[in-house]
C-alpha cells in the first residue's frame, strides 16, 4: 500500500508510514524523508523542520526548489505570515519592497549629483542608473525619474569621452511612501554615491530634499496639511485643490477627490460618485443627513427639521419640547410637536405661545392633557 500524501516510508515492508514534519507535504508513495518538502508559505530544507514566511514575504512553491521566502516587490504587499503570493497595491497607492501594507501618502525625494561624464554617454547608461537607484530605494523603476541634466559642456558621443572634462549635474526624483522617507534619506546619505560609482565615475552628492507630498502643501519654508475642504494626491510641492461647491472633507490632509463629500444637511444623488460643483442639494424639510455620502433620512417620531425654509439644512433632527405630544415622522416644524390643538400634558401649560410646555406654577394645577391653562387651586 502506498503511503498517503504527507507521509513516507524508507523501509520496505514497513507496517506504517512516517508523517512528514509539520507544515511540509509529500506526494503519495514517497520512500525517503527528503520527499517531505516545506509547503508554500513555509521555508526549510527538504525533510527538515519548516518556518513560516514572515509578513512582507512570500513563497509560492513547495520545497527548496522554489527558493526561500522572497521579499514582496515594490508595488506589492503581504499583510500576513505564510503568504504564497504578494498582493498588488491599488492604482492610487504604493509600497516599497517587503511592505506589509500599501499607502496613498507618497512623497518625492529629490537627489542632485554631479558626474564627470558627457550627456551622450549618460544617455546610454541611464537605465542602469535607474535600476540601481530603484534597488537601493526599494521602489519600482517607474518611481524613479530624471528631471534635469545641467551644465553639460560636451556634445561628444564617443564612449572614450567618458572621463572627459565635461561635468553634468543630474536631478533624480524618487517617489516613495511617506513612511519610508527617513529610511530612504539615510540610505542615500550612506550608500548612494558608492552605488552609482559601480556604473560610472564617482559622483558628488550636491543636495537631498523632499517635497511636501500628497495631502500637504508648501507653507513658507515648511509643509502644512491640506485644510478641511481641500485635497491633494500628487507627491510634489503643488498646492492643495479646493473641493467643489457644497462639498468638503471630514479631516485635514485629505488625498483624493472622493474624500470631498456633501456637507452635513446636504445630499448627493449618487453616493458613490464624486460630487462636482453644484451637485449637492439641501435636504428637504422633515429630513436630515450627517456629514458624508448618502441620502437624506426622515426625522423620527417626536422630532422635526425645518429645512432651508427656516434656517440651514439639518444635520440632525430637533427633539420636540419636553412633555409635548409627539410629532409624526418627517415633521418639518415645531408646530407638528403640538399634535391636535397643541396640548400640554397634565400639570403643564404652554408658555407665552411659544409651544413650550412648562410646569404649573405653585398654587395652580391642571388635571388633564389639554390646550388650557393651569387653574388656581
Amino acid at each position: 500500500v502506498f503511503c498517503p500524501k504527507g507521509s513516507f516510508s524508507d523501509v520496505a515492508g514497513a507496517a506504517s508510514c512516517q508523517s512528514c514534519p509539520t507544515d511540509s507535504v509529500s506526494t503519495p508513495g514517497s520512500t525517503i524523508d527528503t520527499a517531505c518538502k516545506c509547503a508554500p508559505g513555509f521555508d526549510g530544507l527538504d525533510g527538515g523542520s519548516c518556518s513560516i514566511c514572515a509578513a512582507g514575504k512570500y513563497k509560492s512553491l513547495a520545497g527548496t526548489g522554489g527558493g526561500g521566502c522572497a521579499v514582496c516587490e515594490a508595488g506589492k504587499f503581504s499583510p500576513d505570515d505564510g503568504a504564497t503570493i504578494c498582493q498588488l497595491c491599488s492604482s492610487s497607492s504604493d509600497s516599497v519592497a517587503g511592505s506589509l501594507v500599501c499607502t496613498a501618502e507618497r512623497v518625492n525625494v529629490e537627489v542632485s549629483v554631479s558626474i564627470a561624464m558627457n550627456a551622450s554617454y549618460f544617455a546610454e547608461v541611464q537605465d542602469q542608473y535607474v535600476a540601481s537607484i530603484a534597488d537601493l530605494a526599494g521602489v519600482s523603476t517607474s518611481s524613479v525619474f530624471r528631471t534635469a541634466i545641467l551644465n553639460d559642456s560636451s556634445a561628444a558621443s564617443s564612449r572614450r569621452r567618458l572621463l572627459a572634462t565635461s561635468r553634468i549635474t543630474i536631478v533624480w526624483v524618487i517617489r516613495t511612501p511617506r513612511f519610508h522617507v527617513a529610511a530612504l534619506k539615510a540610505s542615500i546619505a550612506t550608500a548612494f554615491v558608492l552605488r552609482l560609482s559601480e556604473i560610472g565615475p564617482l559622483p558628488t552628492l550636491n543636495a537631498l530634499t523632499e517635497d511636501c507630498g500628497s495631502g500637504r502643501e508648501p507653507d513658507g519654508r515648511a509643509c502644512a496639511p491640506c485644510a478641511e475642504g481641500s485635497y491633494k494626491n500628487l507627491p510634489d510641492n503643488s498646492s492643495c485643490v479646493v473641493c467643489g461647491n457644497g462639498t468638503t472633507t471630514e479631516f485635514r490632509a485629505s488625498i483624493f477627490e472622493v474624500d470631498c463629500t456633501c456637507t452635513a444637511g446636504y445630499f448627493f444623488d449618487a453616493a458613490d460618485s464624486i460630487p462636482s460643483v453644484g451637485s449637492c442639494a439641501p435636504c428637504p424639510a422633515g429630513t436630515f443627513k450627517p456629514f458624508g455620502p448618502g441620502v437624506c433620512m426622515r426625522c423620527a417620531e417626536g422630532t422635526y427639521s425645518p429645512g432651508t425654509s427656516k434656517g440651514k439644512p439639518s444635520a440632525s433632527c430637533i427633539f420636540c419640547p419636553v412633555d409635548r405630544v409627539r410629532s409624526p415622522p418627517e415633521s418639518d416644524s415645531k408646530e407638528d410637536c403640538c399634535g391636535d390643538g397643541c396640548k400640554c400634558d397634565a400639570g403643564y401649560n404652554e408658555l407665552d405661545g411659544n409651544f413650550e410646555c412648562v410646569p404649573c406654577k405653585t398654587g395652580y394645577y391642571k388635571s388633564v392633557q389639554s390646550t388650557g391653562a393651569c387653574l388656581l387651586c
